[in-house]
């Protein structure tokens, strides 16, 4: 798997001349970094990476941001921040080339009554070829062992993701790595949802998820996304439920896991009504209100984790 990622990096042109250039800007700025990293890649957009020391850097600090403005002067081209991610004592800021859309998220979670910790795992990440990727994972039941199932299948599929696989052959490596932990019965759903941010194309890959839905800007209806199929680390096929759609400006999805799903008994219908009566389409106060009206179905005791992504497609002003 990792000599097909090798073989793939090789072919990415690696441009020195940029890196040295934004090593002088950053020391004259005073910013310091470990290394930095301008590739071009196959489909001939810029991604950078700055390593840091640890300073409490994420997506919202002064001097991630400082970081990115020196980026864009220099390649000459709008560059934003996808994500940091903490390594060690260092974090690695990954930029890339602006998009035609933004990604606004809201995450509301809450773990079943009783439990240790939650068992869902989530990931929000940008790629280098303008596409986003929100993730869900429900490891089986609750508690540290179902967290660490569900934060394998995600680690793996932000690895496999990053190294550009192709996104079918992915999931069953996913599989194919849990399945080898088959006698402590590791197992996981896993509910992908893949942008294109320059198109507005959505594609949703649902291996044992819930359904997820779309609130269409302006229309008061939630389309339900999504069929059952079986998690991942059980059999060694993966069966993968695929479903595409286009997506515009002001466009909402909704991700779940099953702790919303099954809060009430029936085909959904009560989170369909749900969806379309609310009166925002802010992602976080959306997710907040998901799990809200879950938690209350239960009546009491809270019968499973719960955990809600919101996302909303937004195209930027230029």
């Amino acid at each position: 798997m990792y000599d097909f990622a090798d073989e793939l990096a090789a072919s990415l042109d690696f441009r020195a001349d940029l890196e040295n250039k934004l090593v002088r800007r950053f020391a004259a700025l005073g910013i310091e970094v470990e290394s930095v990293a301008v590739v071009l890649n196959r489909f001939g957009r810029y991604v950078v990476t700055v390593v840091r020391k640890k300073r409490g850097e994420d997506v919202k600090s002064a001097t991630a941001r400082a970081i990115g403005t020196a980026i864009s002067h220099e390649l000459e081209q709008a560059m934003e921040l996808a994500h940091a991610i903490p390594k060690g004592n260092s974090v690695h800021l990954k930029y890339c080339e602006q998009s035609k859309f933004s990604v606004q998220s809201g995450v509301a979670k809450m773990k079943k009554t009783h439990a240790k910790e939650s068992g869902d795992s989530f990931s929000l990440m940008k790629l280098g070829d303008s596409r986003f990727v929100a993730a869900l994972s429900d490891g089986m039941g609750s508690g540290t062992r179902a967290r660490r199932e569900s934060e394998t299948a995600i680690e793996l599929m932000e690895e496999l993701m990053e190294r550009a696989f192709e996104k079918e052959i992915a999931l069953r490596l996913i599989n194919m790595a849990l399945l080898e932990n088959a006698n402590d019965e590791l197992f996981t759903t896993l509910d992908i949802c893949l942008l294109d941010l320059n198109s507005g194309a959505a594609e949703f890959m649902k291996i044992g998820a819930a359904r997820s839905y779309i609130l269409r800007n302006g229309v008061a209806e939630a389309e339900p996304i999504g069929h059952w199929t079986l998690p991942v680390g059980i059999l060694e096929t993966v069966d993968i439920d695929v479903q595409k759609t286009q997506l515009a400006h002001g466009d909402v999805i909704v991700m779940m896991t099953d702790g919303v799903a099954e809060s009430q008994k029936g085909d959904g219908g009560w989170l369909a009504d749900l969806l379309a009566e609310l009166p925002t389409n802010d992602p976080q106060a959306l997710a907040d209100a998901v799990l809200t009206a879950s938690a209350q179905n239960y009546g009491g005791e809270v019968g499973d984790d719960i955990m809600v992504l919101v996302l909303r497609l937004a195209k930027r002003r230029h």
